[in-house]
């Protein structure tokens, strides 16, 4: 599935809040040694919360950047994206497959960061036909992962990160316009994006 060791792969991760709801969340997961996958969340995040509380978590496999853009940004819309659902298994129903996690083993990374080592429970695939390289889906994913930053940053008045990361935004948007169809998911996704940004930076 693309965990190669060594390297990160995006995914959107399930967790179970204190009421028993899930919440879903990109997240890069690091693939270390021949079995072992690590989560790094911010501990200011929900996902930091809920792992603390339950360690059982869903690794959701996808390629799709409207799934990325409505769980990193919450209560955002944008015409045609519709809202993650959820199976009573945590799973995201529409991703490829699924990695059934025990993320008990927890760390510190830094003041900011937390690691949490996790243990392979079971790996659910749905059939899933072949499918060709899409650099506008990839370069919309990275632009998601860019804004979710650009956003923090903002908030903490660290403005020269939030320029450089405008930057590389421009770059993943110019790919996306060139490469993807007009009414595509990714090119609606980096439209709301630019215009977040903007009132981001207007904040600043």
């Amino acid at each position: 599935m693309g965990f190669h060791r060594g390297g990160i792969s995006e995914t959107i991760l399930t967790t179970v809040n204190p009421d028993g709801s899930f919440n879903a969340a990109p997240m890069g997961v690091h693939r270390v040694g021949h079995e072992a996958l690590e989560l790094r969340p911010f501990k200011s995040s929900s996902t930091f919360r809920n792992l603390l509380n339950n360690p059982n978590a869903c690794i959701n496999v996808t390629d799709n950047p409207g799934l990325f853009f409505v769980t990193a940004f919450k209560g955002k819309t944008v015409e045609g994206l519709l809202e993650p659902v959820f199976d009573n298994e945590m799973r995201l129903v529409s991703s490829f497959a699924h990695i059934f996690v025990d993320a008990s083993r927890n760390s510190d990374i830094s003041e900011i960061r937390a690691c949490f080592t996790c243990r392979v429970k079971d790996i659910k695939s749905s059939a899933m036909m072949p499918r060709s390289f899409s650099r506008g889906r990839a370069e919309a994913i990275e632009s998601i992962i860019h804004a979710t930053r650009i956003e923090v940053f903002s908030k903490e008045g660290r403005l020269e990160e939030v320029e450089r990361l405008i930057k590389r935004f421009a770059e993943c948007k110019d790919v996306v316009e060139r490469v993807s169809a007009p009414e595509s998911v990714e090119t609606r996704v980096v439209g709301e994006l630019e215009k977040m940004i903007a009132n981001w930076r207007g904040k600043a």
